[in-house]
């Protein structure tokens, strides 16, 4: 199911945008190489990921590419440290300007609800830790198979704050792609479901929290439900 996001996923520079003058490039990738380590995007951008939990059974891991498909290998469990098998990888490109659009063709394989694939957008970076999501401010976007959690994290800490969220037809677990996306302008934002369907959002917090990183997360519970696993297969931001 490839909707109205589309447009702006390619294994080029956006219907030429990164050629006309006065049109800014897109950053992309399709993760057509070798696998492992996610290293240099397509479009020749640096792929930065959170360190590791050096902590036995944390729940951060690194996506790595398998297949041309960006994935994420689950996270131990754990007694103490992580007793959900909560699995989150985060990877994320410096854009060095506001991020105004962002997209990704994903999947989902067999399992309970919960698992996502999340897309964020900040004004900072903090490789050790998170935080630079949940204490500095991020606007977060959660794809599930059924429906779009539409939140912020407020700048200097707090609890996630929604938006009333975008519902649309399932995505399938079964490998089907489906891309999804968002425009921002200001303090609107619209929002590409799978199955071609559009929604807007309008809200001052989208203009106050917006920046230059673009983060695309895997994210799971392993235990005791078994939920979906989110594969992503080609990405792009401008």
């Amino acid at each position: 199911m490839l909707g109205a996001a589309r447009v702006a996923i390619s294994s080029t520079p956006i219907a030429g945008g990164g050629c006309r003058p006065g049109v800014k490039a897109w950053s992309w990738d399709d993760f057509d190489r070798v696998d492992g380590a996610i290293g240099v995007s397509g479009s020749g951008h640096t792929w930065q990921q959170l360190n590791q939990t050096a902590s036995a059974g944390g729940s951060r891991v690194r996506a790595v590419i398998s297949g041309k498909k960006l994935i994420a290998p689950d996270a131990p469990v754990h007694a103490t440290n992580n007793p959900s098998g909560v699995t989150a990888a985060y990877s994320v490109l410096d854009l060095g300007r506001l991020v105004t659009k962002i997209r990704a063709r994903i999947s989902f394989g067999p399992g309970a609800d919960g698992g996502n694939m999340t897309m964020a957008i900040t004004k900072t970076l903090t490789l050790g830790s998170p935080s630079y999501i949940t204490t500095d401010g991020a606007l977060h976007w959660v794809w599930k198979s059924t429906s779009l959690d539409i939140g912020f994290f407020p700048a200097g800490g707090g609890s996630q704050q929604f938006l009333t969220g975008f519902n649309y037809s399932d995505m399938a677990k079964d490998g089907t792609e489906y891309e999804v996306g968002a425009d921002l302008e200001d303090d609107t934002v619209i929002f590409y479901g799978p199955d071609g369907t559009t929604t807007t959002r309008t809200d001052p917090r989208f203009a106050d929290l917006a920046g230059q990183y673009a983060t695309w997360e895997h994210f799971w519970l392993a235990l005791p439900s078994q939920n979906c696993r989110s594969t992503i297969h080609r990405i792009a931001a401008n």
